[in-house]
Protein backbone atom coordinates (compact mmCIF):
# COMPACT_ATOMS: atom_id res chain seq x y z
CA UNK A 1 0.00 0.00 0.00
CA UNK A 2 1.23 3.54 -0.73
CA UNK A 3 0.77 6.58 1.47
CA UNK A 4 0.41 9.75 -0.58
CA UNK A 5 0.67 13.27 0.71
CA UNK A 6 0.43 16.72 -0.82
CA UNK A 7 3.48 18.99 -0.89
CA UNK A 8 2.97 22.76 -0.72
CA UNK A 9 4.03 24.77 -3.74
CA UNK A 10 4.76 28.43 -4.22
CA UNK A 11 4.72 28.86 -7.98
CA UNK A 12 4.27 31.93 -10.14
CA UNK A 13 1.75 32.18 -12.95
CA UNK A 14 2.59 30.51 -16.25
CA UNK A 15 1.99 32.19 -19.59
CA UNK A 16 0.51 29.63 -21.96
CA UNK A 17 -0.09 30.01 -25.68
CA UNK A 18 -3.05 28.15 -27.16
CA UNK A 19 -3.92 27.76 -30.82
CA UNK A 20 -7.50 28.07 -32.01
CA UNK A 21 -8.70 27.52 -35.56
CA UNK A 22 -11.04 29.91 -37.30
CA UNK A 23 -14.30 27.93 -37.59
CA UNK A 24 -15.22 29.73 -40.83
CA UNK A 25 -12.39 28.21 -42.88
CA UNK A 26 -10.20 25.20 -42.18
CA UNK A 27 -7.41 26.68 -44.29
CA UNK A 28 -6.92 29.68 -42.01
CA UNK A 29 -3.73 29.48 -39.94
CA UNK A 30 -4.22 28.89 -36.20
CA UNK A 31 -4.37 32.07 -34.13
CA UNK A 32 -2.09 32.37 -31.10
CA UNK A 33 -4.05 33.11 -27.94
CA UNK A 34 -2.37 34.09 -24.70
CA UNK A 35 -3.67 32.16 -21.69
CA UNK A 36 -2.48 33.14 -18.24
CA UNK A 37 -2.74 30.10 -15.94
CA UNK A 38 -2.18 30.81 -12.27
CA UNK A 39 -0.65 27.64 -10.77
CA UNK A 40 -0.56 29.11 -7.26
CA UNK A 41 -4.13 30.39 -6.75
CA UNK A 42 -4.95 32.03 -3.43
CA UNK A 43 -8.57 30.88 -3.34
CA UNK A 44 -10.78 28.13 -4.73
CA UNK A 45 -12.43 30.73 -6.98
CA UNK A 46 -9.03 31.47 -8.51
CA UNK A 47 -8.33 27.72 -8.72
CA UNK A 48 -11.55 27.26 -10.70
CA UNK A 49 -10.28 29.82 -13.21
CA UNK A 50 -6.92 28.02 -13.38
CA UNK A 51 -8.59 24.70 -14.16
CA UNK A 52 -10.71 26.44 -16.80
CA UNK A 53 -7.55 27.77 -18.46
CA UNK A 54 -6.04 24.29 -18.55
CA UNK A 55 -9.32 22.93 -19.92
CA UNK A 56 -9.23 25.45 -22.80
CA UNK A 57 -5.76 24.28 -23.81
CA UNK A 58 -6.66 20.60 -23.60
CA UNK A 59 -9.91 21.10 -25.50
CA UNK A 60 -7.77 22.17 -28.47
CA UNK A 61 -5.10 19.53 -27.94
CA UNK A 62 -5.56 16.81 -25.33
CA UNK A 63 -1.84 16.11 -24.95
CA UNK A 64 -0.76 19.78 -24.89
CA UNK A 65 2.47 19.69 -22.80
CA UNK A 66 1.85 23.19 -21.49
CA UNK A 67 -1.52 22.17 -20.09
CA UNK A 68 -0.07 19.08 -18.44
CA UNK A 69 2.81 21.07 -16.97
CA UNK A 70 0.42 23.59 -15.46
CA UNK A 71 -1.85 20.82 -14.17
CA UNK A 72 1.05 19.07 -12.46
CA UNK A 73 1.93 22.28 -10.63
CA UNK A 74 -1.69 23.17 -9.81
CA UNK A 75 -2.84 19.85 -8.30
CA UNK A 76 -0.73 20.08 -5.09
CA UNK A 77 -2.07 23.59 -4.54
CA UNK A 78 -5.62 22.31 -5.09
CA UNK A 79 -4.99 19.74 -2.35
CA UNK A 80 -4.10 22.57 0.02
CA UNK A 81 -7.10 24.70 -0.90
CA UNK A 82 -9.42 21.69 -0.66
CA UNK A 83 -7.96 20.94 2.81
CA UNK A 84 -6.68 17.45 2.08
CA UNK A 85 -5.89 15.73 5.40
CA UNK A 86 -4.90 12.23 4.20
CA UNK A 87 -4.53 10.15 1.05
CA UNK A 88 -3.83 6.48 0.52
CA UNK A 89 -3.52 4.19 -2.49
CA UNK A 90 -5.59 1.27 -1.24
CA UNK A 91 -4.74 -0.84 -4.27
CA UNK A 92 -3.07 -0.04 -7.60
CA UNK A 93 -5.00 2.73 -9.32
CA UNK A 94 -7.46 3.19 -6.43
CA UNK A 95 -6.72 6.31 -4.40
CA UNK A 96 -8.85 7.36 -1.42
CA UNK A 97 -8.55 10.98 -0.26
CA UNK A 98 -9.92 12.54 2.95
CA UNK A 99 -10.82 16.23 3.04
CA UNK A 100 -11.96 18.56 5.82
CA UNK A 101 -13.63 21.33 3.86
CA UNK A 102 -14.26 23.23 7.09
CA UNK A 103 -13.80 22.17 10.73
CA UNK A 104 -15.79 18.97 11.29
CA UNK A 105 -17.11 18.75 7.70
CA UNK A 106 -15.60 15.71 5.97
CA UNK A 107 -15.44 14.62 2.36
CA UNK A 108 -14.13 11.28 1.08
CA UNK A 109 -13.20 10.85 -2.58
CA UNK A 110 -12.28 7.56 -4.25
CA UNK A 111 -10.57 7.83 -7.64
CA UNK A 112 -10.31 4.69 -9.78
CA UNK A 113 -10.17 3.59 -13.42
CA UNK A 114 -13.54 3.60 -15.14
CA UNK A 115 -15.40 0.31 -14.83
CA UNK A 116 -13.41 -0.98 -11.87
CA UNK A 117 -14.87 -2.16 -8.57
CA UNK A 118 -14.92 0.30 -5.69
CA UNK A 119 -12.51 -0.21 -2.81
CA UNK A 120 -14.89 1.34 -0.29
CA UNK A 121 -17.97 -0.71 0.54
CA UNK A 122 -21.19 0.91 1.82
CA UNK A 123 -20.42 -0.21 5.37
CA UNK A 124 -16.85 1.14 5.15
CA UNK A 125 -18.28 4.64 4.97
CA UNK A 126 -19.77 4.24 8.47
CA UNK A 127 -16.35 3.54 9.95
CA UNK A 128 -14.42 6.21 11.87
CA UNK A 129 -11.82 7.98 9.75
CA UNK A 130 -8.63 6.86 11.49
CA UNK A 131 -9.34 3.09 11.57
CA UNK A 132 -10.66 3.29 7.99
CA UNK A 133 -7.43 4.90 6.80
CA UNK A 134 -5.24 2.44 8.71
CA UNK A 135 -7.10 -0.53 7.28
CA UNK A 136 -6.90 0.83 3.71
CA UNK A 137 -3.18 1.54 4.14
CA UNK A 138 -2.41 -1.98 5.31
CA UNK A 139 -1.83 -0.98 8.91
CA UNK A 140 0.15 2.23 8.39
CA UNK A 141 -0.50 4.78 11.13
CA UNK A 142 -2.86 7.59 10.19
CA UNK A 143 -1.24 11.02 9.77
CA UNK A 144 -1.73 13.58 12.53
CA UNK A 145 -3.80 15.76 10.18
CA UNK A 146 -6.45 13.03 9.89
CA UNK A 147 -6.42 12.30 13.64
CA UNK A 148 -6.97 16.00 14.34
CA UNK A 149 -9.74 16.25 11.72
CA UNK A 150 -11.58 13.33 13.33
CA UNK A 151 -11.30 15.04 16.71
CA UNK A 152 -12.93 18.14 15.26
CA UNK A 153 -15.75 15.98 13.86
CA UNK A 154 -16.54 14.81 17.39
CA UNK A 155 -16.55 18.40 18.68
CA UNK A 156 -19.38 19.04 16.26
CA UNK A 157 -20.94 22.05 14.62
CA UNK A 158 -22.63 25.03 16.24
CA UNK A 159 -25.39 24.78 13.66
CA UNK A 160 -28.57 23.00 14.71
CA UNK A 161 -29.94 22.63 11.21
CA UNK A 162 -33.39 23.69 12.39
CA UNK A 163 -33.40 26.66 10.04
CA UNK A 164 -33.10 24.47 6.91
CA UNK A 165 -35.79 22.15 5.63
CA UNK A 166 -34.39 19.01 3.95
CA UNK A 167 -34.97 18.54 0.25
CA UNK A 168 -34.26 20.19 -3.11
CA UNK A 169 -33.26 23.84 -3.37
CA UNK A 170 -32.62 24.47 -7.07
CA UNK A 171 -31.98 21.39 -9.15
CA UNK A 172 -32.46 21.18 -12.91
CA UNK A 173 -35.98 20.02 -13.69
CA UNK A 174 -34.86 16.88 -15.50
CA UNK A 175 -32.91 15.78 -12.40
CA UNK A 176 -35.71 16.26 -9.88
CA UNK A 177 -37.53 13.36 -8.27
CA UNK A 178 -39.55 12.85 -5.13
CA UNK A 179 -37.80 11.80 -1.96
CA UNK A 180 -36.92 8.14 -2.04
CA UNK A 181 -37.69 7.80 -5.74
CA UNK A 182 -35.25 7.18 -8.56
CA UNK A 183 -35.18 8.92 -11.90
CA UNK A 184 -33.39 7.46 -14.87
CA UNK A 185 -32.46 10.36 -17.12
CA UNK A 186 -33.12 10.49 -20.83
CA UNK A 187 -30.16 9.77 -23.07
CA UNK A 188 -28.74 11.35 -26.19
CA UNK A 189 -27.23 8.07 -27.40
CA UNK A 190 -28.21 4.44 -27.08
CA UNK A 191 -27.24 2.74 -23.85
CA UNK A 192 -24.76 -0.05 -24.36
CA UNK A 193 -23.60 -2.88 -22.15
CA UNK A 194 -20.14 -1.33 -22.01
CA UNK A 195 -21.09 2.17 -20.83
CA UNK A 196 -24.52 3.63 -20.15
CA UNK A 197 -26.34 0.39 -19.37
CA UNK A 198 -23.42 -0.97 -17.37
CA UNK A 199 -23.22 2.26 -15.37
CA UNK A 200 -26.94 2.21 -14.66
CA UNK A 201 -26.65 -1.33 -13.34
CA UNK A 202 -23.37 -0.93 -11.44
CA UNK A 203 -22.69 2.75 -10.83
CA UNK A 204 -26.04 4.39 -10.06
CA UNK A 205 -27.22 4.82 -6.49
CA UNK A 206 -29.90 2.42 -5.27
CA UNK A 207 -31.03 4.09 -2.04
CA UNK A 208 -31.28 7.55 -0.46
CA UNK A 209 -33.98 10.09 0.29
CA UNK A 210 -33.23 11.48 -3.15
CA UNK A 211 -31.35 9.84 -5.97
CA UNK A 212 -30.97 10.29 -9.70
CA UNK A 213 -29.40 7.98 -12.28
CA UNK A 214 -28.21 9.86 -15.35
CA UNK A 215 -26.11 7.81 -17.75
CA UNK A 216 -25.05 9.32 -21.08
CA UNK A 217 -25.34 12.89 -19.86
CA UNK A 218 -24.00 15.92 -21.76
CA UNK A 219 -23.27 19.51 -20.71
CA UNK A 220 -22.98 21.52 -17.49
CA UNK A 221 -25.35 20.69 -14.64
CA UNK A 222 -25.87 21.04 -10.90
CA UNK A 223 -27.35 19.31 -7.83
CA UNK A 224 -28.52 21.44 -4.88
CA UNK A 225 -30.03 19.92 -1.71
CA UNK A 226 -30.42 20.68 1.97
CA UNK A 227 -29.26 17.40 3.45
CA UNK A 228 -27.11 15.66 6.03
CA UNK A 229 -24.98 13.90 3.41
CA UNK A 230 -24.59 14.06 -0.35
CA UNK A 231 -23.06 11.61 -2.80
CA UNK A 232 -22.00 11.83 -6.43
CA UNK A 233 -20.33 9.47 -8.88
CA UNK A 234 -18.93 10.68 -12.20
CA UNK A 235 -17.36 8.84 -15.15
CA UNK A 236 -16.64 10.91 -18.29
CA UNK A 237 -16.65 8.86 -21.51
CA UNK A 238 -16.32 11.59 -24.15
CA UNK A 239 -14.25 14.39 -22.64
CA UNK A 240 -10.95 15.37 -24.28
CA UNK A 241 -10.43 17.88 -21.46
CA UNK A 242 -11.41 17.79 -17.76
CA UNK A 243 -14.87 18.31 -16.29
CA UNK A 244 -14.62 20.45 -13.16
CA UNK A 245 -16.48 19.38 -10.02
CA UNK A 246 -17.30 22.25 -7.66
CA UNK A 247 -18.89 22.00 -4.19
CA UNK A 248 -20.43 24.82 -2.17
CA UNK A 249 -21.31 24.06 1.45
CA UNK A 250 -23.84 26.45 2.97
CA UNK A 251 -23.09 28.89 0.16
CA UNK A 252 -19.29 28.90 0.53
CA UNK A 253 -17.07 27.37 -2.12
CA UNK A 254 -15.23 24.46 -0.46
CA UNK A 255 -14.00 22.06 -3.15
CA UNK A 256 -12.70 22.03 -6.74
CA UNK A 257 -11.72 18.81 -8.52
CA UNK A 258 -10.96 18.13 -12.22
CA UNK A 259 -12.15 14.76 -13.57
CA UNK A 260 -10.76 13.24 -16.76
CA UNK A 261 -12.00 10.75 -19.32
CA UNK A 262 -11.16 7.21 -18.22
CA UNK A 263 -11.58 8.04 -14.53
CA UNK A 264 -14.44 7.03 -12.24
CA UNK A 265 -14.61 9.33 -9.23
CA UNK A 266 -16.89 8.80 -6.21
CA UNK A 267 -17.61 11.73 -3.89
CA UNK A 268 -19.14 11.56 -0.39
CA UNK A 269 -19.68 14.68 1.76
CA UNK A 270 -20.90 14.81 5.36
CA UNK A 271 -22.37 17.78 7.17
CA UNK A 272 -20.96 18.66 10.58
CA UNK A 273 -22.16 16.84 13.68
CA UNK A 274 -24.78 18.78 15.60
CA UNK A 275 -24.17 19.85 19.18
CA UNK A 276 -26.49 19.37 22.16
CA UNK A 277 -25.70 22.37 24.35
CA UNK A 278 -26.45 21.71 28.03
CA UNK A 279 -29.02 19.01 27.37
CA UNK A 280 -28.51 15.33 26.63
CA UNK A 281 -29.50 14.29 23.14
CA UNK A 282 -28.79 11.88 20.32
CA UNK A 283 -26.40 13.77 18.09
CA UNK A 284 -26.87 13.75 14.36
CA UNK A 285 -25.34 15.45 11.35
CA UNK A 286 -26.88 18.85 10.73
CA UNK A 287 -29.02 19.72 7.73
CA UNK A 288 -26.80 21.89 5.53
CA UNK A 289 -26.89 23.05 1.93
CA UNK A 290 -24.79 20.90 -0.43
CA UNK A 291 -24.55 22.48 -3.89
CA UNK A 292 -22.62 20.51 -6.52
CA UNK A 293 -21.76 21.88 -9.98
CA UNK A 294 -20.23 20.29 -13.06
CA UNK A 295 -18.42 22.96 -15.07
CA UNK A 296 -16.51 22.85 -18.38
CA UNK A 297 -18.80 20.02 -19.50
CA UNK A 298 -20.28 21.60 -22.63
CA UNK A 299 -20.02 19.18 -25.54
CA UNK A 300 -18.76 16.38 -23.27
CA UNK A 301 -20.38 13.07 -22.39
CA UNK A 302 -20.35 11.45 -18.97
CA UNK A 303 -22.21 9.04 -16.74
CA UNK A 304 -23.49 10.63 -13.54
CA UNK A 305 -25.48 9.67 -10.46
CA UNK A 306 -26.29 11.73 -7.35
CA UNK A 307 -27.96 11.02 -4.01
CA UNK A 308 -28.80 12.74 -0.74
CA UNK A 309 -29.72 11.36 2.68
CA UNK A 310 -31.38 13.15 5.59
CA UNK A 311 -33.81 10.64 7.16
CA UNK A 312 -30.98 8.81 8.90
CA UNK A 313 -28.73 8.93 11.96
CA UNK A 314 -25.11 10.00 12.25
CA UNK A 315 -23.93 6.52 11.25
CA UNK A 316 -26.38 5.42 8.56
CA UNK A 317 -26.28 8.84 6.88
CA UNK A 318 -22.69 8.09 5.85
CA UNK A 319 -23.41 4.73 4.24
CA UNK A 320 -22.84 4.77 0.49
CA UNK A 321 -26.33 4.63 -1.09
Amino acid sequence: MKHLSAKPLAMASLMMIACSADPRAESVEPIAESVNINVNPATLAEATESVAGIERLMRLRTDDPRAHEALGKLLPRLDELNHLVARVEARPGHVVSFYESEPGVIGIVEAAPAGSKRVLSPSDMQEALVPLYERLSGGKKAPASLVQAEARVLVGSELTGAELAPGPVSTQKESLSKAGAEEVGSTTQALTEGDGQWFRDNGCFKTGDYRACLPNRWGNTWFDYNTRTSFMTLAPFNAPSPITVNLKYNGAQRFVYPVFQGEWINFSWYSGLGSCGFFACVRNLVIANHHWDLFEADGKGYHWSVAAKWNCNATTCKEWP
